[in-house]
C-alpha cells in the first residue's frame, strides 16, 4: 500500500515500527537533513534517514546554487519509527525519483539504516 505523507501522520500509530511505501516530495539540504512532504507546500513532514544520500548522489544529478540538493516528487519505502518526538523512515530499500520524464531508482543491497 503506498500512502500519501499526509495519510500516513494521520494513521501514523498503525504504521510505526513497520515497513511502509510513501509518496510525495523528498528535499535533501547541505545540512545533513532530508525529510519527505505531501506537497513542496505542505507544512508536515517526515525525516528521513540522511545516510542515502551519498548512495542517491550516485545516481541522481542533485540541484546546484539552492537551498536544496533535491526537491523531487519520489517514492520512498523504509521502516517508520518514532524517536526523540519525530518521525523518521528508516531502513530504506529503496528511494525512487521522479524528475520531469525520467525515473530514478537507488536501491539498497542491504537497509539503509542509522548504523
Amino acid at each position: 500500500m503506498k500512502l500519501l505523507v499526509d495519510e500516513l501522520l494521520c494513521r501514523q500509530n498503525e504504521f510505526i515500527g513497520r515497513q511502509v511505501t510513501v509518496t510525495g516530495v523528498i528535499f535533501v539540504n547541505l545540512e545533513n537533513k532530508s525529510f519527505i512532504k505531501t506537497t513542496r507546500e505542505s507544512e508536515l513532514s517526515i525525516n528521513v534517514n540522511y545516510s542515502f544520500a551519498e548512495r542517491l548522489l550516485d545516481v541522481v544529478p542533485c540541484y546546484v546554487g539552492g537551498e536544496y540538493l533535491y526537491s523531487d516528487e519520489c517514492e520512498i519505502e523504509g521502516r517508520l519509527e518514532f524517536y526523540n518526538n519525530e518521525l523518521y523512515l528508516n531502513e530504506l530499500n529503496f528511494i525512487k525519483i521522479f524528475r520531469d520524464d525520467e525515473v530514478f531508482i537507488c536501491p539498497s543491497k542491504r537497509p539503509i539504516d542509522n548504523g
